[in-house]
């Protein structure tokens, strides 16, 4: 099943997106047109895997602790690959990080606030903000400094 989303997105982010879809950071897109110009941004229409799941952020009640563990390494690992490209979402919470229903493997959606920078401290620091008060709100605040570090030590 497809998605087709129109947004609007730095033009600066398209090419890194383009190869954080292909390797399994973002949901994959598959067709990308332009519609109209504006002096800063790009408004884009486009088609995109669709991830049967739900957000981290609905998750953190029923996920097993060396899951959510493991689940943590792999966004590292692809916050390390966004880095890369010298892009900040701008915006990473947990709702803003779908879990795959047949693995869980994490992809991050939501880009209309993404950058071009190589500023990464700023993901990181929204995502970890996110993950204590959800946590906290689910009385599994003990896990964080876990997967804080499972996060920081995949970058």
């Amino acid at each position: 099943m497809d998605f087709v989303r129109e947004v609007y997105i730095d033009a600066h982010i398209v090419n890194g997106l383009l190869k954080l879809s292909l390797e399994g950071v973002v949901p994959q897109i598959y067709t990308l047109y332009s519609n109209t110009a504006h002096p800063e941004y790009f408004r884009f229409s486009f088609t995109r895997e669709y991830i049967k799941g739900s957000s981290l952020r609905k998750s953190f009640s029923t996920i097993p602790d060396s899951k959510l563990g493991s689940i943590y390494s792999r966004i590292g690992m692809k916050l390390n690959l966004v880095k890369e490209e010298n892009i900040v979402h701008n915006d990473l919470h947990s709702g803003n990080i779908i879990l795959r229903e047949e693995d869980c493997e994490p992809f991050i959606i939501d880009w209309e606030a993404g950058k071009y920078s190589n500023n990464s401290e700023t993901d990181i620091n929204i995502l970890l903000n996110s993950t204590f008060n959800s946590l906290r709100i689910c009385g599994r605040a003990g896990l964080f400094k876990t997967l804080e570090n499972n996060l920081l030590k995949s970058q």
